[in-house]
């Protein structure tokens, strides 16, 4: 038979077993949101803004031999091809179905990603 004193023990090693891998997990979902989906800091997480970062962009421009750019988030002179790309995609992104907010009042990556270009 197994004392009291023991089962305290072995309920107390159990509980701090549980407590570290709430914590580990608690710990990556954090840095799974600072650095965005795949843990590389290829892209920037909704919380954030949604998108890609310049080392995702570069990282497939490198595998695919692609020509993508980052968005456009800062401020622009009046008819450079910066603020013609942000008018492009504000007039496609706006144009597209969809919710500003999911059903938890949360806003959507659409959302994000329009705040982000600043349409």
């Amino acid at each position: 038979m197994i004392s009291a004193g023991q089962w305290t023990v072995v309920v107390n090693v159990i509980l701090l077993k549980i407590v570290k891998k709430i914590t580990m997990m608690i710990s990556f979902k954090h840095f799974i949101i600072e650095r965005g989906k795949d843990g590389k800091g290829h892209y920037i997480s909704t919380e954030k803004g949604a998108g890609m970062t310049q080392k995702g962009v570069d990282a497939v421009n490198r595998k695919t031999g692609g020509n993508l750019k980052t968005a456009v988030t800062g401020k622009v002179k009046a008819g450079s091809a910066a603020a013609g790309r942000r008018k492009s995609f504000c007039a496609r992104m706006s144009g597209n179905k969809g919710p500003m907010k999911d059903d938890q009042g949360r806003p959507t990556r659409k959302a994000m990603s329009l705040r982000r270009w600043k349409c």
